[in-house]
């Protein structure tokens, strides 16, 4: 068994050769065939050094997958417990591991991501369904209290005015908006175009720093 060190970004630019590497000798080696029993040849070669090629094929590929366990392994663990740390326009710093720092920009970000938009297409909607509405109370209330009145002979202005009002106010759609929700995709948005902007420089820079050991 032998022991190896390398940075995280040295691993995982191996890891992608390893992966090509590994396809490649699966798919253009035999690792076990058949013969008759009277032939002597296979492939040009003797049975023996025949069989000694699938042997070694197969040797190849097992060492190849080794290293390949042993340096995903060895990264994993890094990421797990290696630190970054990222800061916003106004000095707030954010701490992760590794680990946390790209299940957050793989998934997390995502989350936050719907979570604006389906608060911003709710907002649009309710404002568009308010103003719509309130732009045509006037002329709601005109057909209300001609439907009420008729001809509105012999009816009051006064009660005419006060029946347009009172329709009016009652039609009336007013916003309901506790949750402030202009500011909270505001928010969100902030904290996603931070992430994207930061999270990859942060962790390329770690990755290059970072020393992972180990052996197999």
């Amino acid at each position: 068994m032998q022991t190896y060190k390398m940075t995280v970004h040295e691993g995982l630019a191996e890891l992608k050769i390893l992966g090509a590497r590994i396809e490649k000798e699966l798919t253009s080696n035999v690792f076990v065939a058949g013969n008759k029993h009277a032939n002597t040849k296979m492939d040009g070669m003797s049975v023996a050094d025949y069989s000694k090629q699938m042997k070694s094929a197969m040797q190849k590929v097992d060492d190849l997958i080794k290293r390949r366990n042993a340096i995903k392994r060895a990264i994993t663990k890094s990421n797990a417990v290696t630190e970054v740390t990222i800061t916003d326009e106004d000095g707030k710093q954010t701490t992760m591991t590794v680990a946390e720092m790209i299940e957050y920009r793989n998934v997390g970000l995502s989350i936050v991501d719907r979570y604006a938009n389906v608060l911003s297409q709710q907002y649009k909607s309710v404002i568009s369904q308010v103003k719509r509405n309130n732009d045509n109370l006037s002329d709601m209330a005109d057909r209300y209290v001609t439907g009420l009145f008729g001809s509105k002979d012999g009816i009051s202005s006064d009660v005419i005015e006060a029946t347009r009002n009172s329709y009016i106010e009652a039609n009336t759609l007013d916003l309901i908006d506790p949750n402030k929700v202009q500011d909270k995709i505001e928010a969100l948005r902030k904290e996603c175009d931070f992430f994207n902007s930061k999270v990859d420089a942060a962790l390329s820079t770690s990755n290059a720093i970072t020393v992972i050991e180990f052996e197999y």
